[in-house]
């Protein structure tokens, strides 16, 4: 039997990156249980001894991916894939030496192809459905962004706009807190932001902890191949308070039916069986 090893590291912020990364770690995990592998999934780990030859080696993120032996492992038959994890445009590093690339967004795909050399291969392997509790809507919703208002620029100018409709939630960094803040009154209704106010790839980690979770979603503007993945359970718009007043001005059992009906779309679109068949997976096993 195969194994599989789908492992990253640690950084900004000590185990931050181990919530960070989550929807992204248990998607690939989960999509590879469709086949007869043997999966290890660790955070944390450097020892590459303990990757066995003639095996599949996933790299998670930028941080430490530097330190991944990855010529070594080809030598030893490892097949090595890096998922990028980052907006294209940031300009951080994200052609390491591995066989493959996966990332999140179709858009960062599409600008990836454009650049690599020696017909590298790059999969479209977004974070997907997983399983959450649920969002219980109620009467009163405030509009939440889910994340650091402080790489995203535009934050003040839509927070001045929509005053107290809108607040920021950013203090939650493990599936117990992130359970906690789901039974809370007045939440299951969020504002996507993009980083840098000019990275217009949809923040796919994110979607996958709020979807899966029933959350209604309005989102700023993205690349128009993002947005053709997300448009049947994300309403992308510049005009934020237009879009979250009429969800407010739905009947409180109306918004449920679309946040359900927007869940069980996402959850049959976006399983990790149906992302690995789509991106053909399988050709590497």
């Amino acid at each position: 039997m195969k194994s599989v090893y789908i492992w990253h590291g640690d950084g900004w912020g000590g185990d931050k990156l181990n919530w960070m990364y989550a929807p992204a770690r248990k998607t690939v995990a989960e999509g590879f249980k469709n086949y007869d592998v043997e999966i290890d999934v660790r955070v944390k780990c450097y020892d590459w001894k303990l990757v066995k030859p003639n095996s599949i080696f996933v790299w998670i993120g930028e941080y430490h991916a530097d330190r991944v032996p990855w010529k070594q492992f080809k030598q030893k038959n490892i097949y090595t894939i890096y998922y990028q994890s980052e907006p294209w445009n940031e300009g951080k590093k994200w052609n390491f030496d591995a066989q493959e690339i996966w990332d999140y967004s179709m858009r960062n795909v599409v600008e990836i192809k454009k650049r690599v050399k020696n017909s590298k291969i790059v999969r479209y392997i977004p974070a997907g459905y997983l399983d959450s509790n649920k969002f219980m809507l109620t009467e009163k919703s405030k509009l939440v962004f889910f994340g650091d208002k402080r790489w995203r620029p535009q934050y003040q100018a839509v927070k001045n706009k929509l005053k107290d409709k809108m607040v920021n939630i950013f203090n939650i960094w493990n599936i117990k807190e992130f359970n906690n803040f789901v039974k809370k009154d007045g939440v299951g209704i969020f504002l996507n932001l993009h980083k840098h106010n000019k990275c217009i790839c949809v923040e796919a980690l994110r979607m996958s902890q709020l979807l899966s979770a029933g959350g209604l979603i309005i989102s700023e503007r993205s690349s128009q191949l993002d947005e053709n993945m997300y448009k049947d359970f994300v309403i992308f718009t510049n005009d934020f308070e237009k879009e979250y007043n009429k969800l407010m001005n739905m009947s409180l059992e109306d918004r449920r039916e679309l946040a359900n009906k927007n869940l069980e779309k996402y959850k049959m679109d976006f399983s990790p069986r149906l992302i690995f068949e789509r991106a053909k997976v399988n050709e590497i096993i």
